[in-house]
């Protein structure tokens, strides 16, 4: 598998999550200490909300009824200069680098000692849950040319037609089955950041799913090196040379 360090990286956002099981899920007040103790590096705060939605049908009413109930699910913490996004949930944490990404060693530094503090505070037994999710904004420099130029797994056109691809989406999810780990693979055109330029989306959303892991760090960082390999081996294997070269 080819592992590239590249000096000009085409992710525009890195995503860390963990949802745990709890004995007792943490209150809002404990996710506020939590916070307290985070507010030097994440000063901006917000409350997440959780709706939902529930209609109850009874055969003697011409119409049926709908109750919405919203309750506080958790806190949206985000950097001074917004680089860096954080939200502890009462069944997990995601913790997100956007822009300005800059390598694997600093990001999972951040996000394991973020782990351990949430871990320490709200005490869940166990992880049922952990991805990493990257977000790549690919910039083409043309606005005419084949995908297949610039990756291996493209949208099929019959040969026979005469076309031009101006947007096209594609999802396929796939499964590594000696880590069991799963991915979702979105592709898809964006607006062009520059004029003569088009930006192509490659989004790669790997997992864990229904486990039961341990939350400390150690056993966590087992799961993710399955995944971040799974991860980089899809990226890798969704481009070719002439992509790569954009990236040096």
């Amino acid at each position: 598998m080819i592992n590239m360090a590249y000096g000009n990286s085409p992710i525009q956002e890195a995503i860390f999550d963990v949802r745990f099981k709890f004995s007792d899920s943490p209150s809002m007040d404990i996710l506020e200490s939590l916070w307290k103790s985070l507010e030097e590096t994440f000063p901006k705060k917000e409350t997440i909300q959780n709706f939902q939605t529930r209609v109850e049908f009874n055969p003697t009413a011409k119409e049926p009824v709908i109750n919405s109930v919203s309750e506080q699910y958790g806190l949206r913490l985000v950097s001074q200069d917004g680089s860096r996004v954080l939200q502890i949930k009462r069944d997990g944490i995601t913790f997100s680098r956007l822009n300005g990404y800059d390598g694997w060693d600093q990001f999972w530094t951040e996000a394991i000692n973020l782990l351990s503090k949430y871990s320490d505070v709200c005490k869940p037994e166990y992880a049922e849950r952990i991805a990493l999710r990257y977000i790549n904004s690919i910039q083409i420099p043309e606005t005419i040319f084949k995908l297949e130029d610039y990756f291996l797994t493209v949208p099929q056109i019959g040969s026979t037609i005469q076309h031009s691809v101006l947007r096209f989406f594609s999802q396929v999810m796939i499964k590594d089955a000696a880590s069991e780990t799963l991915a979702i693979i979105n592709q898809t055109i964006n607006p062009p950041k520059r004029e003569g330029e088009t930006t192509v989306i490659l989004d790669i959303d790997a997992f864990q799913e229904s486990v039961r892991i341990e939350p400390s760090s150690d056993a966590i960082a087992q799961s993710i090196e399955q995944i971040k390999t799974f991860r980089t081996s899809i990226f890798e294997g969704s481009i070719t040379e002439k992509t790569r070269n954009l990236f040096k």
